[in-house]
């Protein structure tokens, strides 16, 4: 089980990244974002660490 510590809502994310729901969701769809989890019916959250993997990813692919 995940550390309350590491998960982020979908609107907590967005606020955070400055982007909207629609492209987060686009992200998901075409650029290999990490995919939300579930939790028993609750709204759907984000690992951090997850995040912070992909977005380094995505640095290191634009430098090249």
């Amino acid at each position: 089980m995940l550390e309350l510590s590491k998960i982020v809502t979908r609107e907590q994310l967005c606020e955070q990244l400055g982007i909207s729901a629609n492209t987060l969701r686009r992200w998901i769809k075409e650029r290999e974002f990490p995919l939300p989890h579930n939790a028993s019916g609750r709204r759907p959250f984000f690992n951090r660490d997850e995040v912070s993997s992909w977005l380094q990813s995505q640095e290191v692919s634009n430098d090249q």
